[in-house]
């Protein structure tokens, strides 16, 4: 079967190699017995190996210059048949047509890193699959592509549009398959590894998504990795994110807390999941504020520079709105607070509860709070916190009710967005606000 392909690919006959392809694909259907399938995979094979060989004898008689891969329309004609067969109810067929394309993968790599997209298409078919032969080869296939990218990745970043890559990454999240998101994720943290690539700047559109699949028991452990690996790297860089990317972070985890329904009390082991995402938002909220607080008001008052307290002032001036939401989403935790939740221990002072992460935002909060007044202060207008009391505020009660040493309900949340329109209307007014 080779001598023949070769020969025809040699002369150049590949109209003829393209029927006999159909053959093969048409011996392969589940019309014949499984041993005749097995054999036109085989036949498969046997191309690959040929065009594997005339490729390594160009390269060998051009002093192993860079060349264009031969014969890709063959290849592309063999894989997309290939992928047709990946949906067989037969697991030894799928296995068969996974390691064909497996062989295309570890024989062309320059094709494969054009043709990505379509690879991790294929891997997302069998890897659901639960014949152990066809988990290992999949794994193979894996890790197969992941050396290929991290050999190549400089390359694949000027030919490729790894954004496309991406949405089918995270198209994965919405499928039924635990395999497929394990896939998925497992992809995102080897990508976020590889030195250059900025991938934080593209988290926001995933972060929701890694979130919710602390819900899923089958990829929890995955996933909660892979949020920690960016929570650290966050930790370390913040100062390297631009403000744009870091507002689209923020502004991203404060709708996923929001947008997380209360389940009843008799569903326990659900609301004890939709208490990690909560805790674990938060935590991700502290680590923000903390870091905002030093990136743009720790520096403040050492700046005699009047254009860089302008553009500080305004980046703060862009939080506000979710400062506010923050604060009320505190509220509503603190409300709907489990007493037997391991996240609610008032004796426990490490940063595994609320409570520690509560008093790290409240304590960002007030930093914003006091450039506000020192603004207040300069045009002789400043409220003094000791006047506060009389006026009917009640500071101490604020933060005891954080920090978990007040029952304490502040405020009873009603007509919001018609608060939320005055709200609007009154910052026309360029009036001062306390």
């Amino acid at each position: 079967m080779e001598d023949k392909i070769n020969k025809q690919l040699n002369n150049n006959k590949k109209d003829i190699c393209k029927k006999y392809i159909e053959q093969l694909y048409s011996l392969s259907l589940s019309s014949h017995p499984q041993n005749v399938r097995k054999g036109a995979l085989i036949g498969f094979n046997s191309f690959i190996k040929v065009i594997k060989k005339l490729n390594i004898t160009i390269e060998k008689n051009l002093k192993n210059q860079n060349v264009n891969i031969i014969h890709t329309d063959i290849i592309d004609e063999i894989k997309n048949k290939i992928y047709l067969i990946l949906t067989d109810k037969d697991d030894e067929i799928v296995f068969c047509a996974a390691q064909c394309l497996y062989n295309i993968i570890i024989s062309f790599s320059s094709y494969v890193l054009m043709n990505l997209k379509f690879f991790l298409e294929a891997l997302l078919i069998i890897v659901p699959k639960k014949e152990p032969k066809i988990m290992d080869i999949s794994e193979d296939m894996e890790n197969a592509l992941k050396s290929i990218i991290n050999y190549s990745f400089q390359r694949l970043q000027k030919g490729y549009n790894l954004y496309e890559f991406f949405k089918l990454i995270i198209e994965c999240f919405s499928l039924k398959s635990s395999a497929d998101k394990r896939l998925a994720i497992s992809l995102i943290i080897f990508f976020n590894q590889i030195p250059n690539f900025q991938l934080i700047n593209i988290l926001h559109l995933f972060l929701k998504d890694l979130f919710e699949l602390l819900k899923d028991k089958d990829v929890k452990t995955i996933a909660k990795k892979c949020l920690d690996d960016f929570y650290n790297e966050i930790s370390i860089n913040f100062d390297n994110i631009p403000f744009n990317i870091e507002k689209k972070l923020l502004d991203t985890i404060i709708t996923k807390i929001i947008s997380i329904d209360e389940v009843d009390d008799n569903k326990k082991e659900e609301a004890g999941d939709i208490m990690e995402i909560k805790f674990n938002a938060i935590k991700w909220i502290s680590l923000f504020l903390k870091k905002i607080k030093k990136k743009y008001l720790d520096t403040k008052e050492k700046s005699n520079n009047e254009n860089v307290k302008k553009k500080e002032e305004e980046i703060i001036k862009n939080y506000f709105y979710s400062f506010m939401q923050i604060l009320d989403i505190m509220l509503n935790i603190i409300k709907n607070k489990k007493e037997d939740s391991e996240y609610f221990k008032k004796d426990d002072k490490s940063d595994k509860t609320f409570y520690y992460h509560f008093n790290e935002i409240t304590s960002s909060l007030k930093a914003f709070l006091e450039i506000k007044q020192f603004k207040l202060e300069n045009k002789k207008q400043i409220f003094r916190v000791s006047d506060t009391d009389k006026i009917g505020f009640r500071d101490d009660e604020f933060y005891k009710c954080f920090e978990g040493k007040s029952d304490t309900y502040l405020a009873q949340e009603v007509e919001r967005e018609k608060c939320l329109t005055l709200f609007e209307e009154y910052t026309k007014l360029n009036a001062e606000r306390y």
